[in-house]
């Protein structure tokens, strides 16, 4: 005979990636329906960056061996 359990197993594994693709196929219709929502962070586009988030200090320390590569300011 045939083996069985191989074209069994096979059958199974089939039928559950068509069930995982018809799922996932269902969900993205399902999320393209969906009305979209405004985000209000970028809606009002009103302030700057700068305004918002003020920039922070950086120290840099530097080993004497290379302020001759950092020190052309």
């Amino acid at each position: 005979g045939l083996p069985h359990v191989a074209f069994l197993m096979l059958g199974t594994m089939t039928a559950g990636l068509a069930y995982v693709l018809w799922n996932q196929k269902q969900e993205a219709a399902r999320l393209k329906n969906l009305p979209k929502k405004k985000d209000p962070a970028t809606s009002s586009g009103t302030e700057s960056v700068d305004s918002v988030t003020p920039p922070d200090l950086l120290e840099l320390h530097v080993g004497y061996g290379l302020v001759p590569f950092v020190d052309q300011a």
